[in-house]
């Protein structure tokens, strides 16, 4: 064999070891996955079997699709929300509560519509009130602010005559209060684009174990992030402005506003949250990501935010004569509720919808006041 032959057979070789070796670990860590929670070997990009476009929000869920990630499993139904088959008319005799929100509603971090906290919350409304039907829907979107949900809620969840609106908002809406060049209707903050497709490398799972992995050992709530549009380094505040505040607190009142036009009742609820300085230094890897979901704000700016959100619930609960399930006051910080910095697990999912309950049930027809 000549050099140039013997050399080019090496090279053949090393090059098919080596992409055996990363074969071996990519089915290794499929194999893992499909042992520890039974995720298929093979998925679709689960942001576009989850979203399709809409005129006027940026997304909306996909109707009659399954959603499958790796910590999340569900069905969208025909009406494109979260949960079981529902007739969009309402039958007689039934009390229908629409909840509405972003993920923290939606259930990310959540494997079973059934463990969601809308689910868990008819569960324990059915239980308490066995003389009535009652419906609970999932209306939560992944990204939704306030501003989008003001939308939805106007343009199609009142058309499902719903008797009762659950309103659980404010984290999405962190994200637009400090970012540059704010603006009341979040226009400087919020593109209109399709369905956020991920890189090759993020389809492959060993590869996003080994950044999650690498991501947590290197995590900094400090570090600055880059602006999409600009390019530019995003400042990140102590604080939130007053401003953001104002237009929250405005969304708020007109989802309120809307659902008692449409013959609706309104129950607001503050955020429950694990964001504390001693669950970061215990549990750093819930925190692993909070740096990117809030790239204008420090950890100390996240607390500020939950505490003057969930202060503006509760100023508009009792202003405008709204139910209020004050979770932020009812659960502990516990890190063993959550999957990260806000989402919960079912545990805390039941827990919220314990509280949540609470709050309802004395609100209900029939219901016998103490």
């Amino acid at each position: 064999m000549t050099p140039f032959r013997r050399a080019a057979a090496n090279l053949a070789l090393a090059l098919t070891s080596t992409c055996l070796f990363f074969a071996a670990l990519e089915g290794g860590a499929r194999t893992w996955d499909r042992i520890r929670n039974g995720t298929p070997f093979f998925l679709p990009d689960p942001a576009s079997s989850l979203y399709e476009p809409h005129p006027y929000l940026p997304l909306v869920l996909r109707p009659d699709s399954d959603y499958r990630d790796n910590d999340t499993a569900g069905h969208i139904n025909a009406l494109g929300l979260r949960g079981p088959e529902r007739p969009a008319g309402k039958a007689p005799g039934t009390y229908r509560v629409i909840c509405v929100g972003g993920s923290t509603t939606f259930g990310a971090g959540i494997v079973g519509d059934e463990n969601t906290w809308p689910a868990r919350l008819e569960a324990k409304l059915a239980a308490a009130r066995p003389d009535l039907k009652i419906e609970v829907w999932n209306a939560g979107v992944p990204g939704y602010t306030s501003a989008e949900n003001v939308i939805y809620l106007s343009l199609r969840l009142v058309d499902f005559r719903p008797d009762l609106v659950v309103l659980y908002e404010g984290y999405n809406d962190f994200k637009p209060n400090r970012h540059p060049g704010f603006r009341s209707d979040y226009a400087h903050w919020r593109d209109r684009e399709a369905a956020p497709q991920r890189s090759p490398l993020d389809r492959l799972r060993f590869y996003v174990k080994m950044k999650a992995l690498a991501d947590r050992l290197t995590a900094d709530p400090s570090e600055e992030v880059k602006d999409v549009r600009t390019g530019g380094k995003l400042k990140r505040f102590d604080t939130v402005s007053q401003e953001g505040l104002a237009a929250f607190r405005r969304n708020l009142e007109t989802m309120i506003a809307v659902a008692r036009r449409a013959g609706a009742d309104v129950a607001v609820a503050t955020y429950a949250h694990p964001c504390t300085e001693s669950n970061l230094a215990s549990r750093p890897d819930l925190f692993t990501y909070l740096p990117g979901y809030l790239p204008s704000l420090t950890f100390r700016g996240v607390v500020d935010a939950f505490g003057r959100y969930n202060d503006a619930v509760r100023s508009v609960a009792a202003t405008d004569r709204a139910h209020l399930a004050d979770a932020a006051r009812a659960m502990p910080a516990d890190p063993s509720l959550f999957v990260d910095h806000v989402h919960f697990n079912a545990r805390g999912a039941e827990l919220f919808a314990q509280v949540v309950a609470g709050t309802i049930l004395p609100t209900l027809p029939g219901a016998t006041v103490p």
